[in-house]
């Protein structure tokens, strides 16, 4: 799995330690707030016995990581929904798309064309 970043900093964190924290979400849970066990899972993991960076990492940081994570995630399968043709990708704010069918049309107004 790679990650598009979109040109940004990555703030220190390498792909393994990103793949990890991706891998630790879909373990524990992304809604239910995993934060503390996402620290300790960091500190008992072989993986990070020498990485003093991902081992002092507190939980604001490893949430905003994982949120930005998260986010480029459904970012990149947004634009696999598009370019696959099953749609527009929904807006953050569960807004309708432009185009797509609406209370108006069950109203009876015809839309201009």
């Amino acid at each position: 799995m790679s990650f598009d970043y979109g040109g940004k900093p990555r703030a220190g964190f390498t792909d393994d330690e990103d793949r990890f924290l991706i891998v630790q979400l879909n373990k524990f849970g992304y809604a239910t707030a995993p934060w503390e066990e996402l620290r300790q899972a960091i500190r008992e993991h072989s993986l990070f016995r020498f990485d003093w960076f991902m081992k002092s990492r507190s939980v604001d940081e490893l949430k905003r990581r994982s949120n930005s994570l998260i986010s480029c995630i459904q970012k990149e399968h947004a634009s696999w929904s598009v370019e696959e043709g099953k749609g527009v990708p929904s807006t953050s704010k569960g807004k309708r798309a432009a185009g797509s069918s609406s209370a108006s049309a069950k109203r009876g107004k015809k839309s201009k064309s």
